[in-house]
């Protein structure tokens, strides 16, 4: 661990003694730095983007704060709680001073060393996490795309009851049935944009294809949709009617 990793607190940490949620903390950090970059003013002085391992051992994100980032929180408190997270952070800094200054026996340099590979290891896995994750986590290609918009007229045209039934030459109806498990299928998997709205189904992850093809499979018409199809496919053509007579 370098220097400017050890004259840094955590946000966590730093939540611990402000006495606020961390998420929340993480939250108006990320505020400060998209004013800091509105403003263009470098944040990395004040916060670095960082991760720590939880108490279930799962890899979470966090901020390393200095010295600059304390005072700059510190300043957005008021009364009692400015001055004792003052009071705390700046002992604190204190004291990763006095362990940088202090002299290291063999034994603890060793430790550091042995840390310094732990911490590469852990680099190394959170880089190979990250790609796997960056792999699964884009959208369908477009053959796969295509793939599964097939797939969802296949089940549409079940549903309808087959091309020659009175129900899928019903443009109305047909649509219907399409939309709604292109609606059914959002939902599932979560297919928003930042504002709510639902996404195309292509902005599906890759991830997720294989049990999107499932849910599709086993894909169930809403009540009002089967009646509507029930009472189209009972219905005969009037001109096959007239023919008839």
């Amino acid at each position: 661990m370098n220097n400017i990793e050890m004259k840094t607190l955590t946000s966590v940490e730093v939540a611990d003694m402000v006495g606020k949620d961390h998420n929340k903390l993480l939250r108006d950090i990320r505020e400060y730095i998209a004013q800091f970059d509105a403003s263009k003013i470098g944040h990395t002085e004040f916060f670095t983007e960082s991760e720590y391992t939880d108490k279930a051992n799962r890899k979470k994100p966090c901020y390393l704060v200095t010295k600059k980032g304390c005072e700059f929180i510190a300043h957005k408190l008021t009364g009692v709680k400015g001055t004792e997270f003052t009071a705390k952070y700046i002992n604190r800094f204190h004291e990763l001073e006095e362990t940088v200054q202090k002299p290291r026996t063999a034994l603890e340099q060793i430790a550091l060393l042995a840390q310094g590979t732990i911490e590469l290891e852990q680099k190394v896995d959170t880089v190979e996490q990250k790609v796997y994750a960056i792999e699964n986590d884009m959208p369908l290609f477009g053959a796969e795309s295509d793939e599964l918009s097939a797939h969802v007229k296949r089940k549409g045209v079940e549903m309808l009851g087959g091309k020659r039934s009175e129900a899928y030459k019903d443009n109305t109806v047909r649509q219907r049935v399409y939309r709604d498990i292109y609606n059914q299928l959002r939902r599932e998997f979560g297919i928003y944009d930042d504002e709510g709205k639902m996404k195309s189904y292509k902005a599906l992850k890759r991830k997720d294809l294989a049990d999107a093809h499932e849910f599709i499979d086993c894909y169930t018409l809403p009540a009002y949709l089967a009646e509507q199809i029930a009472c189209s496919n009972a219905q005969i053509g009037m001109e096959d009617l007239q023919h008839g007579a």
